[in-house]
């Protein structure tokens, strides 16, 4: 919807998910949470860590265990999801690398609850600091950055951690933006480094896109309101500013493009930055037992589901168990074998004509190998090409005509059983290497 100014406000959905002790243990099943290792980047590995590793323990696990330690979880987690438009990465130039928009860097979370004083939080989600962050992060990276007190970027892997929440309601202390040179350039986006689910998964960002509320002062069971709204810090770096500057754009190719519409949209106005709302209301908190939920049980859901190898197999086994039929025959009778079950062999030529199924054939794409052309002149393919001299090879890596070349010299080594005019190239010494 269109404001009265000339600010675009964009509705955007909001989750709540309720945390006790019930939750927290779920029928001896426990809460599985894990946090990214943004230290294996430097290795080429992936920040996610393999499955049930680097978990974060949410509850008592050992007999005799209490679990006062874990009730510092319990609350209310509210996230926000961010607009689709904001979430697709795209080339801004033909032939230029994929990029993902900026997005809103500031959250203004209001929690409303009847007999209680309102409380709120104002989360900055670029706040970068080791000790004082929230969610595990990494610097922005960027070539040639020379002082780190005037941006974010670092032109290394640097670890730190993202995110934090001021409170602002009843009791908390009043905010403002933050006036360092460092938090003037705005980086953050939808995806994390090396993560591309890290707009998706809460532990992932909290105090970024994501807020704990630990339901301070409340202590009985209560029905929450939660309003989030978000901006960016700085409108002339945010993505309809960006978009609106773009050569030949208007207000209706823009909108097209971000995916919006505007109801009633009044002639001639343009937006000049954006704001984005949403709310969760009628959460129900409970300090015991399990909250109402309009998630089925396993006994009540009637709907069968079948697996298998392609759609004819799982139908088939879905069939037959229905009603007693061979799945084998279905599933035959699905991929028009039936002649080939009938005739010699049919059902090993059937199995196979199944199996075969199975699979399709893709490009296996292409394979460059290194070869010495020294002795071959000019391999271009020009017909007027000769064989030149032999060439003395060279201890260096380089192209010859338009083929990609690695070339060594021989040379003695300590472990080398032969004399000094050579070696045996084992592949494994500083002189082969």
């Amino acid at each position: 919807m269109a404001d009265r100014d000339d600010a675009l406000i964009v509705p955007v959905n909001v989750d709540a998910l309720v945390v006790n002790e019930a939750v927290r243990e779920r029928r001896g099943q426990g809460f599985r949470r894990w946090q990214p290792n943004f230290n294996l980047l430097r290795h080429n590995r992936t920040p996610e860590p393999d499955p049930f590793t680097d978990e974060e323990k949410w509850n008592a696990t050992e007999k005799g265990e209490s679990d006062d330690a874990y009730k510092r979880h319990d609350g209310v987690y509210v996230r926000w999801e961010l607009p689709d438009a904001l979430r697709r990465g795209a080339a801004r130039e033909p032939g230029g690398r994929a990029e993902f928009p900026l997005v809103p860097n500031r959250w203004l979370v209001v929690r409303q609850t009847d007999g209680h004083p309102t409380a709120a939080w104002v989360v900055e989600s670029d706040f970068l600091d080791a000790k004082d962050g929230t969610s595990r992060f990494l610097h922005p990276v960027k070539p040639g950055v020379q002082d780190p007190t005037v941006t974010p970027y670092r032109s290394t892997i640097v670890t730190t951690k993202i995110g934090r929440a001021q409170d602002v309601g009843a009791g908390g202390t009043a905010w403002n933006e933050p006036a360092d040179a460092s938090r003037k350039e705005l980086f953050l986006t939808a995806v994390g480094p090396g993560v591309m689910t890290f707009h998706v998964y809460q532990p992932y960002h909290e105090n970024v896109f994501s807020l704990h509320d630990p339901l301070t002062g409340i202590d009985g069971s209560a029905t929450l309101n939660y309003q989030v709204v978000g901006w960016y810090s700085d409108p002339a770096q945010e993505e309809l500013r960006r978009r609106m500057g773009g050569a030949g754009a208007t207000v209706d190719s823009v909108l097209a493009g971000l995916g919006w519409t505007v109801d009633d949209l009044p002639k001639g106005w343009t937006p000049d930055s954006t704001a984005y709302c949403g709310r969760a209301v009628g959460v129900r908190w409970t300090p015991d037992g399990v909250p109402d939920s309009d998630r089925p049980e396993k006994g009540d859901v009637q709907d069968k589901i079948a697996v298998g190898s392609s759609a004819d197999e799982a139908h088939a086994a879905l069939i037959a168990h229905a009603g007693g039929t061979d799945p084998a025959l279905l599933h035959a009778l699905g991929g028009g074998l039936l002649d080939t079950l009938d005739g010699p062999d049919g059902a090993v030529k059937t199995a196979q004509a199944l199996h075969k199924g199975w699979f399709r054939q893709l490009p296996g794409g292409y394979v460059w190998r290194l070869s010495d052309t020294t002795d071959k002149g000019n391999t271009s393919g020009d017909p007027k090409s000769s064989p030149g001299p032999a060439r003395t090879p060279t201890a260096r890596r380089g192209w010859r005509g338009s083929t990609p070349t690695r070339t060594r010299t021989t040379r003695p080594h300590a472990n080398s059983p032969y004399s000094s005019s050579g070696c045996t190239p084992c592949g494994g010494c500083t002189a082969c290497r």
